[in-house]
């Protein structure tokens, strides 16, 4: 699919700081990047694939998921438009996933292949040394993602999980009444709990004057009664 459609939003993505639009359109042109939509619930790219582009996400969400032995599901990471996911995988020696990716709804993928922008062309455009800068920066930003979804599920009870969890994007969204991003059953998995025991401890957090909610808003009160 051509890419000029969605330059408007390939614009938006901050992988593509500082590049002027002429730039980054003869760049992508010219590294051969490719647009891919999907449908919702489809996996677009599975553990042990073997990826060579950066996928940056147009629209939609997807989910980067594990999976066990058993089928159960984890979602460790949800992204959202104008965001990476694969990039880590590209990088790494056997280029092999360790995870999968869905989607959630209707999505749409830009493919960068990633050994394209590492090998600078002779003329070592300083739009292309921009594009590396900004991958760097994006990635960083991603390790940052891992390391506090880390700080969550360490926590030794679900209801620490779920406060620390809320009470991180109350900080981000620096809201009194914020929205969280997730649904029951992708906040269940992203906290690696039962969705049946999070409605229990999530009702049992209201009851106890913790937190009010109304289906995605929450409010948490300032101070955690125990």
């Amino acid at each position: 699919m051509h890419i000029e459609p969605y330059m408007e939003q390939i614009r938006r993505c901050h992988l593509f700081d500082h590049i002027a639009t002429e730039d980054l359109m003869r760049m992508l042109s010219c590294i051969g990047c490719k647009v891919i939509t999907y449908a919702p619930k489809t996996y677009i790219l599975d553990e042990e694939d073997t990826i060579e582009d950066v996928g940056v996400l147009l629209s939609g969400h997807i989910n980067m998921v594990s999976e066990d032995i058993y089928g159960h599901r984890t979602t460790l990471v949800r992204m959202g438009p104008n965001e990476l996911f694969g990039e880590s995988f590209a990088l790494s020696g056997s280029k092999r996933s360790t995870v999968s990716f869905m989607t959630n709804e209707p999505c749409i993928v830009l493919y960068i292949p990633l050994q394209k922008v590492l090998h600078i062309c002779s003329n070592s455009c300083p739009f292309h040394h921009q594009l590396i800068e900004n991958m760097f920066y994006t990635l960083s930003m991603k390790n940052q993602q891992l390391i506090e979804k880390s700080a969550i599920i360490s926590k030794p009870t679900l209801q620490d999980k779920i406060w620390t969890y809320l009470n991180l994007e109350a900080e981000r969204q620096q809201k009194i009444y914020f929205e969280i991003p997730l649904n029951r059953n992708e906040l269940a998995d992203y906290l690696c709990a039962n969705q049946s025991a999070l409605t229990r401890e999530l009702k049992h957090m209201k009851e106890k004057g913790l937190i009010d909610f109304d289906k995605n808003t929450f409010h948490l009160f300032k101070e955690r009664k125990q």
